[in-house]
């Protein structure tokens, strides 16, 4: 007779080398859509084995869709370090403000024209006030890079080096804040 333990590690065995032999497959729709699925489809050609996380599609590489931005606190603000269209400045993350706000001093140097801009009104700490709504290429905050976000053109610092990272960048992320490593950890929705 089988001992419970033989037979529980061949039950394993058997369950181990099935989840192995799983196989994905890829294939494109009539409109050009990607799809991947784990049984064959007419015209589907097999995925080469590995991790669920790493496979061809970068849409379904799941440890590219959580990333963590490094910030700074000072008076209790949250500074992190970044860029306009390769200009370096710093923002204070603010989930209160609707836009990006970058100073009129880095527009400048980034080259970013505000002649013909929308103008908004926005609640700010000291009252309303007007401000060109413009569509930045290139922003990058804490290393993570987004094209063609909505932005105004604003002072908020005395050394006009100082912006905001509001939720024209922030809103397609989930935002955990981890306190103790000074990290924001975000993860796309």
């Amino acid at each position: 007779m089988y001992k419970p333990v033989t037979c529980l590690f061949l039950l394993m065995s058997l369950l181990w080398s099935s989840i192995a032999a799983a196989e994905i497959y890829k294939w494109v729709d009539a409109s050009g859509k990607t799809h991947y699925t784990d049984k064959p489809v007419s015209g589907s050609k097999q995925q080469n084995s590995g991790s669920i996380n790493a496979i061809s599609n970068p849409a379904f590489n799941l440890e590219k869709t959580k990333m963590q931005m490094k910030y700074i606190e000072r008076n209790g603000n949250m500074f992190v370090s970044g860029r306009v269209n390769g200009i370096a400045m710093q923002f204070v993350v603010d989930t209160g403000a609707t836009y990006v706000a970058i100073p009129p001093a880095i527009a400048k140097r980034a080259r970013l024209d505000t002649r013909n801009a929308q103008k908004v009104t926005l609640q700010t700490a000291n009252g309303k006030i007007l401000a060109p709504l413009i569509s930045v290429s290139n922003v990058e905050a804490g290393g993570i890079k987004q094209q063609n976000i909505l932005s105004t053109v604003q002072k908020l610092s005395p050394d006009g080096t100082t912006g905001l990272l509001g939720m024209s960048f922030l809103s397609g992320f989930r935002m955990t804040i981890d306190q103790d490593r000074k990290m924001i950890l975000l993860e796309k929705k």
